[in-house]
């Protein structure tokens, strides 16, 4: 990021002579065979990415479909401009080593096939570049220099320390062998949709825009081409009113990826004269395109990738109504400690979040008081920790049993009938090879659950439900109990049906889901302060009403929920093993029968949160048993009681279940953002926070496939879960110390975090409750390490020099999985 004010002239001289090294204005020219030919020599080592459909974005507007680049396996498009880089590298060239500068997704890019390809690459990057950033360099074997104040410094050093050493040096943009591997983006574009009128993509220094243009226009020349760019960093806006390359300054943005100093010259060569419009949008409509993304579409993108769903958001593209667009999803490398800021600026954007201050009596209840006005108001208080109210006694019989003489035993031929009932109605969700395979041993697959347009495999038994139901229901109505997913499906699938449906959450559930559920047409009803308060509100009006009651252990949602097995077989006939999360047990009962049946060597693994596990108790017990609900991360599996069908069909046929550590699903959260770049939530990363946690050591070296089950999680929960993973992992230290209470003293502390390489990332002192020394203050800090041996050695240096301190977490690492 450069710094504020004027570039100086050695600055200006460098981005204009770097520009000019790859290519002149007048004869250097990218060209469509250049594209075609760098598709054939990466083919086999870039990721063809998927083009989903939108569920939310565009909807009622035009027909919107993401080229998701995002999914690579180093999270972004650089992939395969560096792909093509190497592979037109002579044997001499290689040998020599690559030195190279430039922006994140570029750097991690090739970092990554310089390992693969075993030439060693030389990285320069600011002084004050992410500690995240260094260490995944420094995993692929890079050999990282911090030098230089910002990003054109930085550039400087680069150049310098290329010619003394001899290497090939390699600057992020506009060298004609990464464009033509950008350019790949647009042909499979091509051979992915076939009706495209236009596709909105990103801009930096212009080269994706630029390959993409060329690409695409060349073999459908009335397809429009918009490029977007952040209104702090607009680059190439600057160049095409001055007519050609100039370079700007920039300031930081929440885009940051995008901020280029210069447009490239071949880049701006082909812009020039063939992109239909350029648009820059703010960084507060990029925040709220990244949060639409996270809590809609599942999909977690950098803010960049943003840009173009933010200028659709923002009303900019008003003459693409009824068109088919493609979005390109640039990519995906955001760094955690971002989120929770990107997330609370979106979010206060969308006025769904609001800083209040209010003057208050200083007397007993004044508070209490605010708090209920706060709550009548429909809001969710965030700053404000709440006292847990004592659980109810849940130790009676289940009202579930009441109207079962004997349990259902699920059976396969009911799941082959769901499977084409629902066949036309849900999205056949992929089953994606995990990246963080490479860094386990274990071959981990990915059934996304999490991308079904509601977030969640509920609609599958949902919609079974209606459609087997769908006189029926539509003469009585529906009435879900739900804490999020069920009564979102059942919201969803019940309008298009014709089927009235009646939700019934929880009273603290998250505000929007209850939005939503409003937003597909249900009424919402809140009752109970958990999933069993809701049941039993919804079992009553069911009576009086005359409503039909459904829930998940009901055998048409049970039926429903078996294609995910079905799928899992016909996807991967190879799996070895599948690991389920549980919540009143029908996905795992279903799933078991449905894989069992296809394949009779298959394992079935069930995962609960150890604390609410119900199932763990009822396989004890030999029959349901209520557990008392604990606030936990994976909410969405919150019941008192597992399913009297569902464990009927589970019992005796299950080959294990497991209880995993809520620090292990925090991790999970994280792992799933950096490395997957998809929004899940905890319950739906309970099967990979299994793996993590050490608990199925048997299934190494197997093919596991991990059921992603949802991905609803509320934005602010996401960003709580993301900070709670960092901390697990000893990315995020929190501890309190005595300094001595003189002028110097928080100086020699904040000095000892700098000299071991952390980040101080908040600082709170307190003097009024130390009792044991007048002349010291306590202070209490968070700091940011790179990992647990960075953060171990930190530890050590703080308890060496200051005996005082006190650390908030210290991880049991019993269960600690090797992550190379």
């Amino acid at each position: 990021m450069l710094c504020q004010g004027r570039l100086s002239p050695t600055r200006e001289k460098y981005a204009t002579e770097q520009n000019l090294i790859h290519g002149s204005i007048s004869n250097i020219k990218l060209k469509l065979e250049d594209i075609q030919d760098a598709h054939n020599k990466i083919k086999n080592q870039i990721i063809a990415t998927p083009l989903l459909e939108a569920k939310y974005i565009g909807k009622y507007f035009c027909k919107v479909m993401f080229k998701c680049e995002n999914l690579q396996t180093t999270g972004s498009f650089k992939a395969r401009g560096v792909c093509n880089l190497i592979a037109n590298m002579e044997t001499s060239e290689r040998s020599k080593g690559i030195t190279v500068c430039g922006g994140r997704n570029f750097l991690a890019a090739i970092s990554y096939y310089g390992l693969q390809n075993s030439i060693p690459i030389n990285i320069v990057i600011p002084r004050d570049a992410p500690l995240a950033d260094k260490q995944r360099y420094r995993e692929s074997s890079a050999i990282v220099k911090c030098l230089g104040c910002d990003a054109t410094e930085a550039g400087l050093h680069a150049l310098t320390f290329s010619r003394d050493v001899g290497s090939t040096f390699v600057r992020s943009t506009d060298k004609l062998e990464l464009l033509a591997g950008y350019g790949t983006v647009g042909l499979e574009i091509l051979t992915q949709v076939d009706q495209l009128d236009a596709v909105l993509c990103p801009v930096g220094s212009g080269g994706l825009v630029a390959s993409v243009l060329l690409a695409i226009k060349t073999l459908k020349p009335n397809c429009l081409i918009y490029g977007v760019e952040c209104s702090l960093s607009p680059t190439v806006t600057k160049a095409l009113q001055e007519k050609k390359p100039v370079p700007i300054q920039t300031k930081p943005n929440i885009a940051d990826s995008l901020s280029e100093m210069i447009t490239g010259t071949n880049s701006y060569n082909i812009i020039r004269g063939y992109l239909d419009k350029m648009i820059t949008v703010d960084d507060t409509w990029i925040s709220r395109a990244m949060v639409k993304l996270f809590e809609r579409e599942k999909m977690f993108v950098e803010g960049a990738a943003a840009c173009p769903v933010a200028a659709m958001l923002a009303g900019k593209v008003p003459e693409l109504r009824g068109k088919n667009v493609v979005v390109i999803l640039s990519g995906g490398n955001i760094n955690s400690n971002r989120i929770a800021r990107v997330i609370e600026r979106g979010l206060l954007a969308e006025g769904r979040l609001l800083n209040l201050t209010v003057t208050i009596n200083d007397s007993p209840g004044s508070i209490a008081k605010l708090i209920g006005r706060v709550t009548d108001a429909g809001a969710d208080i965030r700053s404000i920790s709440e006292t847990k109210s004592p659980q109810r006694d849940l130790s009676i019989k289940d009202g579930r049993d009441e109207d079962l003489e004997q349990p259902h035993i699920l059976s396969f031929h009911e799941i082959k009938e769901a499977a084409e009932r629902i066949d036309d109605g849900i999205i056949h969700t992929p089953l994606c090879e995990a990246k963080i395979s490479k860094q386990m041993d274990y071959n981990i697959y990915f059934k996304c659950e999490n991308l079904q347009y509601t977030g969640s495999c509920a609609e599958r038994g949902i919609r079974n439900a209606f459609v087997a139901n769908a006189a029926e229901m539509r003469e009585r109505g529906v009435i879900v109990p739900s804490s999020g997913n069920m009564g979102l499906a059942a919201a969803y699938h019940g309008t298009p049906l014709g089927i009235p449906v009646t939700v019934v959450l929880p009273e603290r559930v998250a505000p929007a889901h209850s939005l939503r559920c409003s937003e597909f047409g249900a009424d919402v009803v809140h009752q109970g302060e958990n999933i069993e308060g809701a049941y039993y509100y919804a079992q009553k009006a069911a009576r009086d009403s005359q409503q039909m009651l459904l829930c998940s252990d009901d055998p048409m949602v049970m039926a429903g929920l078996g294609t995910i097995g079905v799928e899992i077989i016909t996807q991967l006939p190879e799996t070895d093993a599948v690991i389920v999360p549980v919540a009143t047990g029908a996905l795992l009962a279903a799933v078991l029968v449905a894989c069992k049946k296809l394949k009779c060597s298959c394992l079935v693994y069930g995962v609960e949160c150890v604390k609410v596990p119900k199932m763990m108790k009822a396989l004890q017990a030999g029959r349901p048993e209520s557990t008392a609900i604990v606030a936990n991360l994976a909410q969405n599996l919150n019941a008192a009681i597992v399913g009297t069908n569902a464990f009927a069909t589970i019992n005796g046929r299950l080959d294990r279940m497991l209880l995993v550590d809520e620090c292990y699903i925090a991790k999970a959260i994280v792992s799933m953002v950096e490395r997957e770049r998809l929004v899940a939530d905890g319950a739906g990363v309970c099967s990979l926070a299994a793996v993590m946690q050490g608990l199925v050591p048997e299934l190494r070296g197997k093919r596991v496939v991990c059921v992603i089950s949802s991905g609803n999680i509320d934005s602010g929960r996401l960003a709580r879960s993301i900070q709670r993973g960092l901390g697990a992992t000893g990315r995020l230290l929190r501890f309190g110390v005595a300094v001595p209470d003189h002028p110097s003293g928080l100086e020699q502390l904040a000095k000892t975090i700098a000299d071991e390489q952390a980040v101080m990332k908040s600082l709170v002192t307190e003097q009024m409750w130390v009792h044991s020394d007048v002349l010291v203050t306590w202070a209490n800090i968070v700091v940011e390490t790179a990992d647990e041996v960075h953060s171990a050695n930190l530890k050590d240096k703080l308890r060496e020099r200051y005996p005082s301190t006190r650390f908030a977490m210290d991880l049991d690492n019993k269960h600690k999985v090797n992550i190379r």
